[in-house]
């Protein structure tokens, strides 16, 4: 919760020991309807319930309100919360990259990243991984390769073999595991040694 916030409510308290029961409720109303930067403008309240919290004095000041069926207002409040959820994991992540470059994360991921680096992208669990489960790929199988930095923790992958194939939707710093590959110079005479399979003996044959 925001500092300020906080401090106010400290200090309410404070002002009122005797009282401390009855100034709890305006406490809590006052950390209910306050927004902090990570909701995007929003308070609590109207994240949870989808509602614009309205003291009384305003309800006083509002004209007359209109009618609505029960389930437009239903459609409506889902179209609304779907959007407030992703706007505000959006802005969570922007308050995390900013405390990342601001030193309170050192050593994050997000500040090795490059474009043109390899990652693997994690998958997430469809289930608890235990038992049988913990053999459950925790990633991708093909290798991706940064192609655009969003942010300073997000970034846009497109495939490492084929880059026509992208990932438009960004990915967090947190979901990606950075590849590293030693650079190999290698001499184009050089004679090298492999092994081919033989359907017809069933055995590899080297060359």
């Amino acid at each position: 919760m925001h500092r300020t916030t906080t401090a106010t409510c400290r200090k309410l308290l404070q002002e009122y020991p005797e009282e401390w029961e009855e100034v709890t409720s305006y406490c809590e109303c006052i950390l209910r309807i306050t927004p902090p930067k990570s909701f995007g403008g929003r308070s609590p309240y109207q994240v949870v319930t989808g509602l614009i919290p309205r003291l009384p004095r305003a309800l006083v000041a509002e004209g007359p309100l209109g009618v609505v069926s029960t389930s437009e207002c239903v459609e409506q409040l889902l179209r609304y919360l779907k959007s407030c959820y992703d706007d505000i994991q959006r802005r969570q992540r922007e308050v995390r990259e900013e405390e990342e470059l601001a030193g309170r994360f050192p050593g994050a991921l997000s500040a090795e990243l490059q474009i043109g680096d390899l990652v693997m992208l994690k998958l997430t669990a469809t289930a608890p991984r235990t038992g049988p489960n913990r053999f459950e790929p925790r990633c991708r199988e093909r290798l991706s390769r940064v192609w655009q930095k969003v942010s300073a923790g997000t970034f846009r992958l497109e495939d490492a073999l084929d880059p026509q194939i992208k990932n438009d939707y960004p990915q967090s710093a947190d979901n990606l595991i950075k590849i590293e590959l030693p650079e190999l110079d290698l001499d184009p005479n050089q004679r090298r040694v492999i092994e081919i399979f033989c359907d017809t003996s069933g055995d590899w044959k080297r060359y």
